[in-house]
């Protein structure tokens, strides 16, 4: 879409010039020329400036109609200007891209009664009525052509609304999961705590009850309490990890796929091979991996034109953990460690793995590796 915006730009740029040089040749004033160029340039680019503001760019268009006009058409010159006719053919056919079609047929009439002014010194009868057969060929067309346009942007604007709806139904639905897990974890808590806990605490007051009643033999009462205040501390214990449980690991990885497919129309395929769900890794190692596939996936989302990628995991023996993310590149490229790869490699070195970055056969891949029975350093 940028090419075509550019080559649009030359296409136009090149009219224009031929435009104001056949003007010259045939007797016009250079310094008035390159005065009324300058201001059909310059409003030809705000056009671009307010494409989405069909009022302000329609008024912008006439305004540059007024410049060809008293540029081209007023002044009297000694032969005909072959080139303006492509200039109002461009200005027809950004008409049929651009704009509604009462506008369209506005600007369609517009053109043709300055271009029976101008050409009406030139042509005989027989030629001016092959210039209206032409022209309402041309009409034909590009009133075909503006249809379809407008049918093409109704799509897009269509899309554009669904995609936004879907990203948004997805964010809801994903905040909405967690937080009826987060509601049921404190259920499930409360519970814990209501019935385990204050049955194991009236276990500990019978036990205590029956130990003052039977003094012959404490030893064993005192192993059954101590045994039923382990209970109830590891009860707690575990009602109060429910109830601040976080989402890490492998889980807060899968987490950030879905987050990332909702909010950026990503489609990630994501497969764990040899023993990879398995595997116990530490609190360190769990978050260097989550930040590992966190920025690859940003470095597709910012550089690739693909909107796929694909994401691998693998434990081969147990003994190291390996993780790979790759999509497909367009056009080849060079590579270079940006502040993001940099801060991957450094994040895998300080557990003692190692980054590849590597590109070939079309495929971009970024792949780490670290040995998963390593100490964590933080303990």
């Amino acid at each position: 879409m940028r090419y075509f915006y550019w080559a649009w730009l030359i296409i136009w740029f090149i009219t224009w010039t031929g435009t104001t040089w056949m003007g010259i040749q045939a007797g016009g004033s250079v310094a008035f020329l390159f005065m009324m160029s300058a201001f059909g340039l310059g409003v030809l680019f705000f056009t671009s400036v307010v494409k989405y503001k069909q009022k302000m760019h329609f008024t912008l268009w006439l305004l540059f109609l007024v410049i060809i006009t008293i540029a081209f058409i007023l002044p009297s010159f000694s032969t005909l200007n072959p080139f303006v006719f492509l200039l109002f053919l461009l200005v027809l056919v950004s008409a049929a891209e651009t704009f509604q079609k009462h506008y369209f047929w506005t600007i369609m009439i517009l053109v043709f009664l300055l271009l029976t002014i101008f050409t009406y010194p030139y042509f005989s009868l027989f030629n001016g009525l092959i210039f209206c057969y032409i022209y309402v060929l041309i009409a034909i067309g590009l009133s075909i052509y503006q249809m379809n346009a407008t049918r093409l942007r109704e799509l897009e604007l269509r899309y554009k609304t669904l995609l936004h709806t879907h990203r948004q139904l997805k964010r809801n639905s994903i905040t909405q999961e967690k937080h009826i897990r987060e509601q049921e974890r404190v259920v499930i808590g409360r519970e814990i705590h209501d019935r385990a806990g204050h049955s194991l605490t009236n276990l500990l007051m019978l036990i205590e009850t029956f130990r003052l009643k039977n003094e012959n033999d404490p030893k064993d009462w005192e192993q059954v309490k101590s045994l039923a205040q382990e209970s109830l501390n590891e009860t707690r214990q575990a009602v109060k990890a429910l109830q601040n449980e976080q989402i890490t690991g492998m889980s807060a990885v899968i987490q950030l796929i879905r987050k990332i497919e909702a909010e950026h129309f990503l489609s990630i395929t994501f497969s764990m091979r040899q023993n990879a769900l398995s595997v116990s890794l530490s609190p360190t190692q769990a978050s260097v991996v989550y930040r590992c596939i966190q920025e690859a996936l940003t470095n597709v989302m910012r550089h690739s034109d693909s909107k796929k990628a694909e994401i691998i995991f693998e434990a081969p023996g147990n003994s190291h953990f390996r993780l790979e993310v790759h999509n497909a590149l367009s056009r080849p490229i060079q590579l270079t460690e940006g502040f993001g790869l940099k801060s991957m490699r450094k994040r895998l070195q300080a557990i003692n793995g190692h980054l590849e970055v590597l590109a070939y056969d079309s495929q971009f891949i970024v792949r780490g590796s670290f040995p998963i029975n390593q100490k964590d350093e933080e303990n």
